[in-house]
């Protein structure tokens, strides 16, 4: 017999009313004492939002950390019935101060954090979507990541998987002797190659961590595009300053970052 043709996959139907459907009034809460996170101390909140029956407003909501850090968002989004794309979102966030490190080595025991600091964070999320359980896919964001000292462990990592740790030392030494033996042979071309064998061989040591100035991460995406931009990656320390950019996969939206390469 003929095989069944596979089912064609069907795109879900746009709301044709908001989730807060039936709801209107004001909401505010303040609580004392919220925990989010096992083995992290209770965070104060407070919040406040408006419902009507097409707009929902986060007027403010804000996060009090017991070690000095604070987060706030506000935001609107509204609901325009009958639309492919009903849901229209605006909403900025932003934190002080946040120190990454206790969810960074939760995430990874035993290993150094990827980096240790405190950090200014401000974002905007905004978009269209025919439901709000879709709006990773069809977000537009835009980041940035503020660090003003820390230590960066980023490429420590990278050194212990590639296998190179024993590389530095050997470099130098041979740079040491390649410099000794353009001094003594009075070969001035060796003698520099020397210099710049142990040159390199001190930047990958470098690589490995250190203490940094500042830390600017500035990301955007936006809706349907296959890539999300890394436009601005760059640390500065009293002697270096690496400056980069680059993309990372988001052909599935904003849910596939996180299991993507930087390129």
């Amino acid at each position: 017999p003929t095989p069944a043709p596979a089912p064609v996959p069907t795109t879900p139907s746009p709301d044709s009313k908001p989730v807060w459907a039936g709801i209107s009034g004001q909401v505010k809460l303040a609580l004392k004492k919220v925990v989010y996170a096992p083995d992290q101390p209770p965070v104060e909140i407070s919040t406040s939002v408006k419902i009507t029956p097409d707009v929902l407003t986060l007027e403010s909501l804000n996060a009090v950390f017991p070690d000095g850090a604070a987060a706030k968002a506000e935001g609107v989004i509204t609901f325009q019935a009958g639309a492919p794309q009903p849901y229209d979102i605006n909403t900025h966030v932003s934190a002080t101060n946040f120190d990454p490190q206790p969810f960074l080595q939760s995430a990874n025991p035993g290993k150094p954090p990827i980096v240790a600091g405190k950090f200014d964070f401000t974002g905007k999320v905004t978009g269209r979507t025919p439901s709000l359980d879709r709006l990773a896919d069809t977000a537009n964001v835009d980041a940035q990541l503020v660090s003003r000292g820390g230590q960066f462990n980023g490429f420590a990592g990278s050194v212990t998987a590639a296998n190179i740790g024993k590389i530095p030392d050997a470099a130098s030494k041979v740079g040491g002797l390649l410099s000794i033996a353009g001094s003594v042979l009075g070969k001035s071309e060796l003698a520099r190659a020397g210099e710049k064998t142990r040159a390199g061989s001190d930047t990958i040591k470098r690589l490995a961590n250190f203490n940094f100035d500042q830390l600017n991460i500035a990301i955007t995406h936006r809706a349907g595009e296959a890539a999300t931009e890394i436009k601005n990656f760059s640390i500065l320390s009293p002697d270096m300053r690496l400056l980069g950019g680059g993309s990372i996969d988001s052909k599935s939206g904003l849910t596939s970052i996180l299991k993507s390469a930087m390129n």
